[in-house]
């Protein structure tokens, strides 16, 4: 009938002779949709929403609310009681959320109450308290907040980034050391080499996974993958700036572009296993 939680099927869709449907209200998640929607080369309007998270919760009151307007608009009948398969039930993610940690990453003491006001606004629910933390609940739909910087960064919205006093004073020690001037040799290498006839390049810092498949130096699992990319191509941060540069002599060349010489300056990234 189709892809679940991804792509439809054109036999099971609805036309304009449609009397009788079957309504589905599903959950999926968003690994798995992540992986077949990769799969399948597919993006659409519907992996794009499961992918980020959904509310499982939702499912019961949105299949009811869709058939309520069938009937009130189409003039439908309800031909069936709901039928409920959910076998293993989703736990909710629970948090140790200290005080100290709160204040130490806000910048200044957040008043107890104020945080608990502010946590009940935001459908957290406190289970248990101690003089120095709490034991919170977070709901389903918000399957983005999984740990305690999480919920903290929500307090922080919520109380207000302009709330937070910024010091008259900044202290801080300054090293006379000499260093070499980065952006001088830059540009000395840049002069030399715009010198011999080359350009200068700017390529995305974002580029595809799929280059470093197979590669030793530059491995795939070294690559920092991006958690929501926009499309498969933009995927993970390079690793070296030599992808990025033949693409750019690949456009050059389609635009018949002759006597293609480029350089480009730029940062490269790798995930190390266990790094913050």
């Amino acid at each position: 009938m189709c892809i679940a939680g991804v792509f439809g099927g054109l036999e099971s869709g609805v036309t304009a002779k449609t009397t009788a449907m079957f309504l589905e209200s599903a959950y999926f998640d968003a690994g798995y949709i992540r992986k077949t929607a990769k799969k399948h080369t597919l993006s659409t309007d519907a992996s794009f929403r499961f992918e980020r998270g959904a509310d499982p919760e939702i499912c019961v009151f949105a299949l009811k609310r869709a058939a309520m307007l069938i009937k009130e608009l189409a003039g439908g009948e309800i031909s069936s009681e709901i039928i409920d398969v959910y076998p293993q039930p989703i736990k909710p993610v629970q948090v140790k959320l200290a005080y100290k940690r709160i204040n130490s990453l806000i910048g200044e003491e957040v008043p107890v109450t104020l945080v608990k006001s502010i946590l009940k606004s935001l459908d957290i629910i406190i289970t248990s308290e101690t003089a120095e933390e709490l034991n919170v609940i977070v709901p389903l739909y918000r399957s983005d907040v999984t740990r305690d910087v999480d919920i903290i960064e929500d307090i922080l919205r919520i109380y207000g980034y302009n709330t937070v006093k910024v010091a008259e004073k900044v202290n801080s020690t300054l090293s006379y050391a000499p260093k070499p001037d980065s952006e001088k040799l830059k540009n000395l290498v840049s002069d030399l080499l715009v010198s011999r006839g080359s350009n200068e390049a700017m390529s995305n810092s974002l580029t595809k996974g799929s280059y470093y498949d197979g590669l030793q130096q530059h491995s795939a699992s070294s690559s920092a993958k991006i958690l929501n990319p926009l499309s498969n191509d933009l995927n993970v941060l390079r690793q070296t700036l030599f992808f990025g540069l033949m693409e750019a002599v690949k456009r050059n060349k389609n635009y018949k572009t002759g006597n293609i010489r480029l350089f480009e300056f730029g940062n490269c990234y790798s995930y190390k296993t266990g790094a913050a």
